[in-house]
């Protein structure tokens, strides 16, 4: 797009979410280390100006054990199969009953006062690093320009 000389504000505000049951490998081929991990899901795509992250979150769907949770970024000019480790949390093993509440894990690179910035066509998504069978859910929050 053409640049312009007027400000361009935020304006369509958007969520999305992905959901996991597989696990991306943490090193070898197809991975974390190599910048190719397969078992991941897009999250979310900036718009054609960009976007502004302002909030990650993961959550189990049912009963997990301990594992990495991830967010990765693919560059709108990097090949299609390419996922940069950007941020990861430590979801904790929970069963889940009807009696329990779900933890929710923040990642904490994106807030409302320190969103993160997406270049235009920018990808990010979501994996985790050991398979859970109950899955689980991330959700984005973020606006685009």
């Amino acid at each position: 797009m053409a640049k312009s000389n007027l400000a361009v504000f935020a304006k369509d505000n958007k969520t999305s979410s992905a959901v996991v049951t597989v696990a991306y490998s943490v090193s070898g081929v197809n991975s974390v280390s190599d910048m190719t991990p397969q078992n991941t899901q897009l999250l979310m795509a900036a718009g054609t100006e960009g976007a502004l992250l302002t909030q990650l979150k993961a959550m189990s769907l049912g009963t997990i054990t301990a594992t990495q949770a991830a967010i990765f970024v693919r560059k709108s000019t990097d090949a299609a199969n390419i996922r940069k480790l950007l941020s990861t949390v430590l979801m904790s093993a929970q069963s889940v009953s009807a009696t329990t509440k779900v933890s929710e894990y923040e990642f904490t690179i994106a807030s409302q006062s320190s969103p993160l910035r997406l270049e235009a066509g920018d990808e990010l998504y979501f994996g985790t690093a050991i398979a859970q069978s109950a899955g689980v859910i991330a959700h984005a929050a973020y606006s685009d320009f």
